[in-house]
């Protein structure tokens, strides 16, 4: 079997530069660089990734990048690799170009060996980096193999940025790296729609990067990439960003009793899996991080694995419908006389298809692409490829297979198979629909004997293919949203002609670290009728704003720290806590998914006086004490303040500290025995940096009442028209001030007389200054 593929890479061109490590440069006497001469001349080169066996090669000057050559062309060289670069700007250079080269020159050396790269500096925008928007004085590029390149970039940004911060004026950088010891477990610390890294970023002020989930095969090995999987933590405080290297090195360990579920599709030809490795990278790291699940496509396999059942089920369905259902396999046999020759089968190859053959059956090919590249354009490239094959004459049988997911069979079939059987009695043409006793999901096979006939058939089939979008409803909400035995969702149904589905997603699992919103609505219709989905969607989600508009509400205190507070509580965690209260008191409690100001009102939503129980519930259940202290000034929030105050109190205290302008807040388990020592600590502190505490006083009620809502409400509204007129009077004042008369009797234009009763009148009266 032959494997034809498309392959897309680059070459860099020496240029002027103030430093390189000189590893990869080839000059134009080497074999796998003198081809490339003609293009760019005596000047050295940076190529690879170009097989031996490349045939159709076209070497293109980008004109957006300077010394940047694109070179494409078709391989049977599967686990080609491309050649790319990463620019990193240096911002703000303290120092000159010596002294910047002087410190790192060899630090530069070490990782272009370390990662098997080439390093460049440059004083001028060029490769990557003429994209770069803005002017820096100095450029560092990293070129390699793709897989080399994703890998070292964070560790070159980092030295980068090491440096500037020791040198220049800004704050200093920590940076720390954790090791993971595989890629399954970047799932795990990224967290579900990437919940741990936000919160790291929240709670410790430090940036997480984690390696991409999806690495190129390591061209050396033919296996997974060979470097190890990193997450590099950054930071202006020291101790926040050791505690959350600890806090992330935490959530990689798995209890060990926790099961992994684990499903492997066996299916796959050998071209559909290569087909989703080059070209749904982008959607398999999407899926990863959403269903915090992992994804392997290898040369034989997809392999799938999950701490969690529910979301290894969600994640494979996933999976099938925004991949598999868009891949289409088109098998084409010629008259027995006819053969494709390699140049026939290489002009067929495009940048989104590959071709299979069998050396055996010389007049068939098999192509591999993606039926509807974009929302509306059904003419896709494989078609048009497909129409091109000549003679036409000499067509024998075309032959579509689409993949389809279990779930999917009376959709596609229609009732009693009426779907199929209209295509067919529309198009001369036969369609099957099966699933044998090894396959993992259905297949439908779509046979034609004429080009025409076959893209107009299977132009239909794809009208008929499920098109769906799910999104997120409160549970309350569903009922009023559905209506008295369905008639308002069914109404929209009829509408827009498509299906809504509705599910509970109450107790799916959650991160401890969020409170997760699983789609629980689908809207689901045939392929042809996919504009109306997003329609739909926006009435359904209108109908629930207006029934939110309705409900009776609560509101809770919910400070920075008390969120904190929750979210680090893991028995049980406050995801699982809201699911329970929603269930049992039918209510919506809106947690945030950032951390919020210290002044956030939580809303609960409910029936009746449900939504203040649910409230009362969440409080009493969840929530520490809360002591607020006042100093009589701002507290400066430096990396002492974290050392000494807020680190200690989290870690030996188990007190959540947060600092805003001069307000302090505690929060803790009731029944804190710590509670005096740490006020003691802190206003040991506070004295020692010339402040005062002014108040501590304790929050007792954090149930905020409709009442006091339009209390506070009122209370703002008139403290801003007391600003605004105290504000007017000081612009008139000011002007008196400012521009005195010089004769008193100026003044008496100014001045009310008892007896008059007209109001006084600025612009008429106004003083003259001499």
């Amino acid at each position: 079997m032959h494997i034809y593929t498309h392959f897309n890479s680059s070459a860099f061109v020496e240029l002027p530069h103030v430093f390189q490590t000189g590893r990869l440069w080839k000059s134009n006497k080497d074999k796998s660089a003198a081809w490339g001469s003609a293009v760019w001349g005596n000047s050295r080169c940076l190529v690879n990734g170009v097989p031996q066996d490349a045939k159709c090669v076209s070497v293109v000057r980008r004109e957006d990048q300077q010394g940047v050559y694109t070179i494409q062309g078709v391989t049977e060289v599967c686990d080609t690799e491309p050649v790319v670069c990463t620019a990193i700007p240096v911002r703000d250079l303290a120092t000159n170009v010596e002294s910047f080269l002087g410190e790192l020159r060899q630090r530069l050396i070490e990782l272009a060996n370390e990662f098997d790269v080439e390093i460049v500096v440059t004083k001028e925008p060029v490769y990557g980096a003429s994209q770069l928007a803005g002017n820096f004085p100095l450029y560092v590029h990293i070129l390699g193999f793709q897989s080399h390149v994703v890998a070292g970039e964070i560790h070159l940004w980092s030295l980068v940025e090491l440096y500037r911060s020791s040198r220049g004026a800004r704050p200093a950088l920590f940076v720390e790296y954790l090791d993971l010891d595989a890629h399954s477990l970047l799932p795990s610390v990224a967290g579900i729609d990437m919940a741990n890294l936000k919160y790291v970023q929240q709670a410790f002020q430090t940036q997480a990067y984690v390696s991409a989930l999806t690495l190129p095969m390591d061209r050396d090995s033919g296996r997974e990439s060979r470097f190890r999987p990193q997450v590099v933590l950054c930071g202006k405080v020291y101790s926040l960003v050791l505690a959350a290297k600890d806090f992330l090195a935490h959530m990689a360990q798995r209890p060990p009793q926790s099961p992994v579920y684990f499903r492997r599709f066996n299916s796959l030809s050998s071209g559909k899996l290569l087909y989703i490795q080059k070209h749904y990278r982008l959607e398999l790291n999407r899926l990863m991080i959403k269903y915090q699940s992992l994804v392997k496509v290898t040369d034989s396999c997809i392999e799938f694995r999950s701490t969690c059942l529910p979301l290894l089920e969600a994640l494979i369905k996933a999976f099938t419908i925004n991949i598999l259902h868009r891949i289409l396999e088109v098998q084409v046999t010629m008259d027995k006389n006819f053969q494709f020759n390699e140049d026939s089968i290489r002009q067929v190859v495009m940048d989104d298809l590959i071709v299979v053959t069998i050396p055996s059956k010389e007049n068939q090919l098999l192509v591999i692409g993606n039926h509807s590249p974009t929302a509306t354009d059904h003419t896709s490239t494989i078609f048009k490829q497909v129409a091109e094959i000549h003679p036409a004459s000499a067509v024998r049988q075309l032959r579509a297979i689409f993949e389809i997911h279990m779930d999917y069979e009376d959709f596609i079939s229609g009732k009693k198979n009426g779907k199929l059987t209209r295509v067919m009695e529309t198009v001369h043409c036969l369609i099957k629909l099966e699933r044998l006793e090894d396959d993992d999901n259905m297949f439908l096979t779509l046979i034609a004997d004429s080009t025409p006939e076959f893209i107009r058939a299977c132009n239909l089939v794809i009208n008929e293919l499920p098109a769906e979008e799910a999104f997120f409803i409160p549970e309350i909400y569903h009922r009023p949203v559905i209506g008295p035995g369905g008639s308002v969702i069914q109404a929209t149904m009829k509408k827009y002609n498509v299906f809504v589905q509705f599910s509970s997603t109450f107790f799916l699992p959650q991160n401890d670290l969020s409170c997760t919103r699983y789609d629980n609505v689908v809207i689901r219709c045939p392929y042809k009728n996919v504009s109306a989905i997003p329609q739909a969607r926006e009435e359904l989600a209108l109908l629930a704003q207006e029934c939110s508009k309705l409900r009776p509400l609560a509101l809770v205190k919910l400070s920075r720290g008390q969120y904190r507070f929750l979210l680090s509580s893991s028995s049980p965690s406050i995801a699982q806590t809201i699911a329970n209260i929603e269930k049992n008191h039918k209510a919506f409690v809106d947690f945030p998914t950032e951390e919020p100001t210290d002044n956030y009102l939580l809303e609960v939503r409910g029936t009746d006086n449900n939504c203040l129980q649910a409230a009362k519930e969440l409080i009493s259940g969840s929530y520490g004490c809360e002591t607020i202290v006042k100093l009589d000034q701002p507290m400066v929030l430096d990396h002492d303040f974290y050392n000494s105050i807020v680190i200690p109190f989290k870690h030996a205290m188990g007190i959540e500290v947060t600092a805003s302008s001069d307000t302090i807040r505690l929060v803790y388990k009731r029944g804190n025995g710590s509670l005096n020592k740490s006020l003691e600590v802190l206003s040991d502190y506070v004295r020692s940096h010339r402040r005062k505490v002014m108040t501590t006083e304790l929050e007792r009620n954090f149930l905020v009442t409709f009442e006091d809502q339009q209390e506070n409400q009122k209370k703002a509204i008139d403290e801003t028209t007391a600003n605004a007129i105290k504000l007017q009077q000081f612009h008139i004042d000011s002007q008196l001030a400012v521009l005195p008369p010089l004769y008193h009797r100026d003044m008496q234009y100014l001045q009310k007389s008892e007896d008059s009763r007209e109001p006084l009148n600025l612009v008429q009266y106004g003083y003259t200054a001499r």
